[in-house]
């Protein structure tokens, strides 16, 4: 869920690439995002933007991509 709709904001373009984001990171690591013990703690991670950056195998352009996105 997009930190702005945990924050009780509307969806907006800005969700969209964020998502975008997430889903390529997931292809990417082959894992989810955001894992925890419980919802709240995932939301906690979502809105502190802690998730692990992809591997250093793929190109810098990719990480940043991802990263400017998320």
């Amino acid at each position: 869920m997009p930190p702005e709709v945990l924050q009780g904001e509307s969806l907006s373009e800005k969700s969209d690439v964020w998502s975008l984001g997430i889903v390529a990171h997931e292809f990417c690591s082959l894992e989810k995002t955001w894992q925890g013990a419980s919802k709240s703690e995932i939301k906690k991670k979502i809105l502190e933007e802690e998730y692990e950056p992809i591997s250093s195998d793929y190109s810098p352009e990719l990480r940043d991509l991802i990263y400017y996105m998320t």
